[in-house]
């Protein structure tokens, strides 16, 4: 049996993925900190979503980038990253992941 492992600041993360996400999911992962700790991390057609608290409430519609466990992934050619591009909202300059 294979076990992929990923490491994020010095903390240990084993990886597997899943079959079936929570919503519209392309590609979906678990992540499992060796505390027990588990964060779901998918590649959605509208870009990748996680389930920690950072995601959530600082990351959500405000940084396409993610969190670190995004990140992560998208590094390791797991999921895609957001495909960000400018546009122009009379006027502002705002950014959107498609």
């Amino acid at each position: 049996m294979t076990r992929l492992l990923l490491v994020i600041n010095e903390t240990v993360y084993r990886v597997r993925p899943l079959h079936e996400g929570k919503g519209p999911a392309v590609r979906a992962f678990r992540l499992n900190k060796m505390d027990g700790t588990l964060y779901d991390v998918e590649q959605t057609p509208f870009g990748p979503t996680c389930d920690c608290p950072d995601f959530i409430f600082r990351r959500d519609g405000l940084d396409p980038a993610g969190c670190k466990h995004v990140k992560a992934l998208v590094a390791e050619g797991l999921i895609g990253a957001a495909d960000v591009k400018k546009v122009s909202m009379r006027g502002r300059v705002g950014l959107t992941a498609n």
